[in-house]
C-alpha cells in the first residue's frame, strides 16, 4: 500500500502539522511508500499560468508539476490536510489542484465530455477549523466544502473513495481532547486505507 499525504499549512506548530506526522506514522505501520508534498515547505508554486494552460497531460521531466504527479501516480491512498480558511480550501492547495491535476492526467475531457483517470486512487480529505460545527452548518460552509470536495474534486477525478474529515472548534481542544483526536484521525487514516466502503463525513 502506497501513501501520499498532501500538507497544507505554513506553521509547523499547528494541529494540521501534527496529524500530517501521525498520519505518516500510522501509515508506516501499514508498510508500503510515503511521499510526503509539505507545499509551503518546497515554496509550491500555485499560480495557474499560460503556459501551464497550455500544456496538457505530463510536463517535462523536472517539472514541479511532473514531480507530484508522480506521486500522486505511485499513491493508492492520498491525504489532504489543510485547515478551512474563508470558508474554503487555502489558496496553495487550490492552486495544487489547479496545475496538478490537469486534463490529461486526473481527468479527459475530449468533444465536452469528461471522464476522470484516478478511478484507482482513494481521497482522503482532513480539514481543520477553529470555527464550531453548528456555526459552520447553519451558513452552509461544511455542505459547500464537501460538494466542491465530492463533485469538483473527486467524482470528476473518478475517484468513488472518498471521505471528508471535518475537525471542528479546534481552538477550544483541551490537551486531551487533542491527543483523542490525533488517535481517533490516525485510526481513521489507516483503516481508510484498507477498506473498500465508501462514505462521507459532513
Amino acid at each position: 500500500m502506497n501513501h501520499l499525504i498532501v500538507y497544507a499549512h505554513p506553521n509547523t506548530k499547528s494541529l494540521c502539522h501534527t496529524l500530517a506526522q501521525r498520519i505518516a506514522a500510522s501509515y508506516r505501520i501499514q508498510g508500503g511508500c510515503i511521499d510526503v508534498s509539505d507545499l509551503y515547505a518546497i515554496s509550491f508554486n500555485p499560480i495557474l499560468s499560460d503556459v501551464d494552460m497550455a500544456m496538457t497531460g505530463w510536463e517535462p521531466f523536472g517539472s514541479d508539476i511532473r514531480t507530484e504527479q508522480n506521486k500522486i501516480d505511485r499513491a493508492d491512498t492520498v491525504t489532504f490536510i489543510a485547515p478551512i480558511w474563508w470558508g474554503g480550501l487555502p489558496a496553495i492547495l487550490k492552486g495544487y489542484f489547479d496545475r496538478v491535476f490537469r486534463n490529461g492526467f486526473a481527468y479527459d475531457n475530449t468533444n465536452g465530455k469528461t471522464q476522470g483517470l484516478l478511478t484507482n486512487k482513494k481521497f482522503l480529505f482532513i480539514l481543520t477549523t477553529q470555527e464550531k460545527e453548528s456555526y459552520l452548518r447553519t451558513n452552509g460552509s461544511l455542505e459547500a466544502i464537501t460538494r466542491l470536495i465530492k463533485n469538483g474534486i473527486s467524482e470528476a477525478c473518478g475517484v468513488t473513495q472518498s471521505e471528508i474529515y471535518f475537525l471542528c472548534g479546534t481552538s477550544e481542544l483541551s490537551d486531551s481532547q487533542r491527543r483523542n483526536i490525533l488517535k481517533e484521525v490516525e485510526i481513521l487514516a489507516r483503516s481508510f486505507a484498507c477498506e473498500e466502503e465508501q462514505h462521507y463525513y459532513f
